[in-house]
Parts: structure tokens; C-alpha cells; sequence
């Protein structure tokens, strides 16, 4: 049956415009998973893909509108400019993710499970664009690392960072 879905799945593909590696789609087509595949800007809008298994891939630009990925595993995957309005991620394993630019809006996350994922412009479901900490590149966080560091070790060994008052005596 998961064959003849992604039968289905491959023939919506194949009115989209063609960026993807042909090979890779064809694999995934009969394995349902995928390894170090190439399937930039696939169309799997409404495509039942519950269960499939996505490692080391680009789906960058990839339409995922109301697309079923219950029980999905992406790791290391990059889904940039990803469309996944309305699609159902119910307990979906998302693992060094990115995130970037992708649309999220309507989208079932219940029991979804974020780890090391990166938001950056991400419109969520519920339309807030994380815009803002989760963007700066991993020089500006070792940049503000650094700072924060240097500001740490300025401070006198006995003043209470929280407060920027010196402890009780009592303390002492």
C-alpha cells in the first residue's frame, strides 16, 4: 500500500518544475526513506508521506502544503524556503533542522519534537515570525559568547551577577 501512495506521490511530482535528482525521488519513491538526497523544490503537496525517513536531504523550496507527515524523521535536513502550510506533523521527529524561511501557518505540530532546529523568519502556526535571536549566524553567537565572557570575568569574584550587588557577609 506505502508503494502505491507514493505512486500517487511521484505522479504529483511530475507536474512540478523539475530541480530535484531524478534518482533520489525515484529511491525514495520505493524505499520511503532518504539518504544525501537532492529533492530542492519537490512537490509533495497533500502527499501521504506518514512514517517516511528523511537524512542528510536538501527539500529546500519543497512544497509540503497539506502534506500528511505523521511520524516523519527529518534529521540534518534542510528545509529552507520550505511550504508547509496545513501540513500534519503529528509526532514528527524534526533533529538539525533548518528551518529558514519556511512556512509553518496551520500546521498540526502536536507531539512534534524540535531538537537543534533553526528558526529563522519561520512563520509558525500560530503567524509569529522568529525573526530574531534564532537568526544570527554561528560567528555572532560566538561573537556575543565571547562578550558576555569578557564581561563576566570583569566583574569582582563576589558580586552576585543577578542582582550587581555584592553578596551578604553572611555568604561570604
Amino acid at each position: 500500500m506505502k508503494t502505491w501512495m507514493l505512486g500517487i506521490l511521484l505522479a504529483l511530482v511530475a507536474t512540478s518544475a523539475v530541480a530535484f535528482n531524478e534518482t533520489d525521488l525515484k529511491r525514495f519513491k520505493y524505499t520511503g526513506n532518504c539518504e544525501s538526497c537532492d529533492l530542492t523544490n519537490v512537490n509533495f503537496e497533500g502527499a501521504p508521506l506518514d512514517g517516511a525517513e528523511f537524512k542528510s536531504t536538501d527539500l529546500s523550496g519543497a512544497n509540503l502544503k497539506n502534506a500528511d507527515l505523521r511520524n516523519v524523521q527529518f534529521f540534518n535536513v534542510n528545509l529552507i524556503g520550505a511550504d508547509l502550510r496545513g501540513a500534519n506533523l503529528t509526532r514528527a521527529r524534526l533533529s538539525a533542522v533548518n528551518l529558514t524561511d519556511a512556512d509553518l501557518r496551520g500546521a498540526n505540530l502536536t507531539k512534534t519534537s524540535f531538537d537543534k532546529v533553526k528558526f529563522c523568519r519561520t512563520k509558525t502556526p500560530w503567524g509569529t515570525d522568529n525573526s530574531t535571536f534564532f537568526c544570527q549566524s554561528e560567528e555572532d553567537l560566538a561573537a556575543s559568547k565571547a562578550k558576555d565572557e569578557a564581561e563576566r570575568q570583569k566583574r569582582p569574584w563576589r558580586e552576585n551577577p543577578v542582582f550587581k550587588k555584592p553578596l551578604p557577609s553572611i555568604l561570604r
